[in-house]
């Protein structure tokens, strides 16, 4: 028995040195689950769609309905993610941490044969703009943008029954990119756009007759932290599982923008992922539009950018955000101290 308290003792002063030099300590076997919306960050997960190992543990990964992430993402041990809504968990209570920035920005304007392509924003006044992502990133930075213009904005109508209105924008939201999709093939009209984004820009609404007919990211003048990877603070603070699943993220994406021909990685999309509607004849060029790139939260860079997409997301509506911005010290940016 006075054994077994020794033993014990050992053990407790084992940890608490390892707590003291910032040691982690070895892991049992676990196995995590990725969660991941359908579209762009499918892209961002697929050459790991069978699965990651790294040592004893290992993450899958599964794909959800755009429209469903933010039921996964508060309990998810690691997910992909709105840039807005990550902040919100956080201010919300939810222990996270924001890890890397995944897509930078994948928004298209899409319209019929007679509409004019969209160079800048007063381009779109008289016309109705049907945009996904409402309360969220994509929308918020187009509202964002028609604020920065000085442009009036008629902001939630009945997307049934829109119709244009002269000097000002009049926005509609649909609930994912094919409702959009569907609104404006219905219109059959030059003064009807859509916000949708790829790959459904260059396959869906391709199919259906609509070309593109602008960039988003061109208009706001560059990207933007559109999805960002999270992670329970427990499970980040395993510090070389993250830096091996950053790594196995960075080189699928480096593989799928250079693939112009179907490859392997979408193939295992196909195979892997049954609620994903994304097409196995996706290329490097379509995946490019994507802007799916790494840029991790502890770099500086991925700091500014994602800082810089909260400040224009809060300026515009603080609730989406949770309310505040999280300060740089507040524990919530992953390798930023």
């Amino acid at each position: 028995m006075k054994r077994m308290r020794l033993l014990a003792l050992a053990c407790v002063l084992a940890l608490a040195i390892a707590g003291v030099f910032g040691l982690t300590a070895c892991r049992d076997d676990a196995e995590y689950t990725l969660y991941a919306p359908d579209g762009a960050p499918a892209l961002a997960v697929a050459g790991i769609a069978g699965g990651f190992a790294h040592g004893e543990t290992t993450v899958k990964t599964s794909i959800v309905q755009s429209d469903k992430i933010q039921q996964f993402a508060a309990d998810a041990d690691l997910a992909i993610v709105p840039s807005n809504l990550a902040a919100n968990l956080f201010n919300k209570g939810a222990d996270i941490k924001v890890i890397a920035t995944v897509t930078h920005g994948n928004l298209y304007f899409i319209g019929g044969s007679g509409a004019a392509d969209i160079t800048s924003a007063s381009d779109l006044v008289g016309k109705v703009v049907y945009s996904i992502g409402q309360g969220s990133v994509p929308a918020l930075m187009f509202e964002r943008l028609l604020a920065d213009s000085g442009i009036a904005c008629d902001i939630g109508s009945d997307a049934a029954v829109a119709t244009p209105q002269a000097g000002k924008v009049t926005l509609c939201y649909a609930a994912d990119g094919a409702a959009a999709i569907r609104a404006v093939k219905s219109k059959e009209s030059a003064d009807y756009y859509g916000i949708v984004g790829e790959p459904a820009v260059s396959i869906a609404a391709v199919k259906n007759g609509l070309g593109d007919k602008g960039s988003l990211q061109t208009l706001c003048g560059g990207g933007y932290s559109q999805a960002v990877l999270i992670a329970k603070a427990s499970i980040a603070e395993d510090s070389e599982l993250i830096a091996a699943l950053l790594s196995a993220l960075q080189t699928n994406a480096q593989t799928i923008v250079t693939d112009e021909g179907a490859s392997a990685a979408y193939t295992a999309i196909k195979s892997n992922y049954e609620a994903t509607s994304l097409a196995a004849s996706i290329n490097g060029a379509i995946a490019r539009r994507c802007n799916v790139s790494v840029t991790p939260i502890a770099d500086a860079s991925g700091y500014d950018e994602y800082l810089s997409t909260l400040v224009r997301v809060h300026s515009i509506k603080p609730a989406a955000i949770g309310g505040s911005i999280p300060s740089k010290d507040s524990g919530f940016y992953y390798g930023v101290n």
